[in-house]
């Protein structure tokens, strides 16, 4: 059910962040945020931009609260992917941080070279782990709520960036005082 919403088509919006160094990196890609400030997003627009297709991938939330917590789950997840699709997963693992040693899965599959993105709320838990379990291995993308470009692109409000006129800015007005 989970990957059906992954794959389901969204309408997201284009982050300011040029994406290329962390989908052509070997490394395990982290990616670090406060709670909504879009890194599920980001992992849906990463895996747009390479193009994926369903067997291709394999994304799993952590924040269901019906997973156990164990780390057997992590490999009973890449298993069945294996197993379905006869190939191995580019996986995306969000809020991984609710799995105890998790970064020692994510070790073993980097060792295979394969790619791995995770996402994590706690940025003080993943960066202790990280810095014993991962380090050199990993790439960390630090992720922000929306610049106020990108809050305008949301709210589909566009104008010229060197003249702005009072009608634009009665309409980014209304935006920000709903």
């Amino acid at each position: 059910m989970k990957k059906e919403v992954f794959l389901r088509d969204r309408h997201l919006v284009g982050r300011d962040i040029h994406l290329e160094p962390y989908i052509h990196t070997s490394q395990v890609v982290v990616i670090l945020g406060v709670r909504r400030c879009g890194k599920s997003s980001l992992l849906f627009l990463l895996k747009e931009k390479m193009k994926l297709s369903e067997g291709d991938f394999c994304y799993f939330n952590f924040d269901d609260e019906r997973i156990m917590r164990k780390v057997e789950v992590l490999e009973q997840i890449d298993n069945l992917h294996s197993e379905l699709y006869n190939k191995e997963a580019i996986l995306f693992f969000d809020e991984i941080q609710n799995i105890p040693g998790w970064e020692k899965f994510v070790n073993r599959i980097y060792e295979q070279e394969r790619k791995v993105f995770v996402t994590g709320s706690n940025a003080s838990l993943l960066s202790s782990e990280i810095s014993t379990s991962l380090t050199g291995r990993n790439k960390p993308l630090n992720l922000f709520p929306f610049s106020f470009n990108e809050y305008l692109r949301f709210k589909q409000l566009s104008f010229d960036v060197h003249f702005i006129s009072t009608k634009d800015k009665i309409r980014i007005t209304g935006e920000l005082n709903p």
